[in-house]
């Protein structure tokens, strides 16, 4: 079962006004760099890493197990900014459909989801919206840890804040994943064209390509607004080829629970009416390509 992930929002400092502006007391300047797992993030230029404010209140609001970055040069309209950056023990991989279910649990407005990477380590990057502030998060699934980042600032925008996480999730190396339909392809399957809906969860975006038996095809699942790829018998597939296939995605399954799997397989069901069985898994445009090569075989046979 996967971890439940909570994505946090902290406002610091005092009320924002223009007759007196909030003021943080600071101690001298060590910190300007954290350190997280395999992360080395530099504090950007004109931020300070709250551990070094000189205010016993303003630090216990830090929750525990994260640092904090905010503006030196604290003001009235920088009241709401900060850099939130934790390294906690979790294990298991989440979809972005979860991450961005998960913030709508805690009362957020998501605004948009994408899956990315930071170096070689899978992620996703959601902006959401919450009360009078906007952010961003960013989501890193490293074994036995996670990299959680959020960046806050005022709804109204923030040009500086915006610079300075631009320059944290640089240091992260995080980069958008391809879109997927750069591998898109065609077939002449009605069953599974292009807008077709799978068993009323999965909607068909694009074909990837097939190879003599199977059809490797982009969805979305409509409910959770995450998306996989679908992997199944061609339409003209033969009943032994279709029953084969059948056991070799039990027999993934079976890899899965015992994290032998190189696939992450999500689900094994067949399509109503059609008495084809599908798997529905997590795979990078590498991965996609080897199952089309032949490199890439689901039940590890």
């Amino acid at each position: 079962m996967r971890a439940t992930l909570l994505v946090v929002v902290v406002m610091i400092g005092g009320c924002k006004g223009e007759e007196q502006a909030p003021h943080i007391p600071w101690l001298p300047h060590k910190i300007t760099e954290v350190k997280l797992g395999p992360f080395t993030v530099p504090i950007p230029a004109g931020w300070r890493d709250m551990a070094e404010v000189d205010d016993a209140q303003l630090r216990s609001a830090i929750p525990p197990g994260s640092r904090m970055l905010g503006f030196e040069a604290f003001s009235g309209d920088k009241h709401l900014a900060n850099i939130q950056l934790a390294w906690p023990a979790e294990s298991g991989v989440m979809t972005c459909g979860e991450v961005a279910a998960a913030a709508k649990l805690s009362g957020m407005t998501v605004t948009t989801t994408k899956a990315i990477h930071l170096g070689a380590i899978p992620g996703c990057r959601i902006a959401f919206r919450k009360s009078n502030v906007e952010a961003l998060s960013v989501v890193g699934f490293a074994g036995d840890h996670r990299l959680t980042l959020t960046c806050t600032h005022d709804l109204a925008g923030d040009a500086e804040a915006d610079k300075a996480c631009a320059a944290v999730l640089a240091s992260l190396g995080v980069k958008d994943d391809p879109p997927v339909a750069e591998y898109a392809g065609l077939s002449k399957d009605p069953v599974l064209a292009v807008g077709a809906l799978i068993d009323g969860r999965y909607r068909v975006l694009a074909w990837l390509g097939e190879t003599a038996q199977l059809s490797v095809i982009a969805v979305e699942h409509i409910h959770i607004n995450t998306k996989a790829t679908l992997i199944a018998p061609r339409s003209d597939s033969s009943a032994e080829v279709r029953k084969a296939f059948a056991a070799a995605a039990m027999r993934e399954i079976g890899l899965e629970q015992q994290k032998q799997s190189t696939l992450q397989v999500d689900e094994v069901d067949s399509i109503t009416g059609d008495r084809r069985s599908f798997v529905i898994a997590k795979l990078s445009p590498a991965q996609i390509a080897d199952v089309l090569a032949g490199r890439l075989i689901i039940g590890g046979k």
